[in-house]
């Protein structure tokens, strides 16, 4: 699914002529923390607090790092999944002519992980 929502976008900034890669593997990172934030979120609710201010031996600046080595973790290995000529064509060859191409339309990929950071923040907030 990651890479169809890759192919997606790549085609959408072909289109525009901007530089597709970058924006391309930025909006992928996107999704992967958004989903990574729910999943967060979901546990914590869970289990009623686990990743609370009171919960954590963490302070808030190493928690900070920790969520920052998560992020270039996932644009690291983004950059690699998708920084081969050969991976990309063959990425795009598989989704050229998929019938999800008919149904899902750009704006819906564009919303989709913004509305996971939404309802994130929803249960973030049912937590206090």
């Amino acid at each position: 699914m990651i890479d169809y929502i890759f192919y997606r976008i790549s085609n959408y900034y072909i289109s525009k002529k901007e530089a597709s890669f970058g924006y391309s593997v930025a909006f992928v990172c996107f999704v992967y923390i958004s989903f990574l934030f729910f999943v967060i979120n979901l546990i914590n609710l869970y289990f009623e607090g686990i990743f609370s201010k009171e919960s954590l031996v963490f302070n808030a600046y190493q928690l900070k790092w920790m969520y920052g080595i998560t992020c270039i973790l996932i644009v690291g290995f983004n950059l690699v999944r998708y920084g081969s000529k050969k991976r990309r064509t063959q990425i795009f060859d598989q989704y050229k002519d998929s019938r999800k191409n008919r149904f899902i339309k750009t704006w819906q990929i564009f919303v989709f992980p913004i509305i996971v950071f939404a309802f994130s923040i929803a249960l973030m907030k049912m937590l206090k």
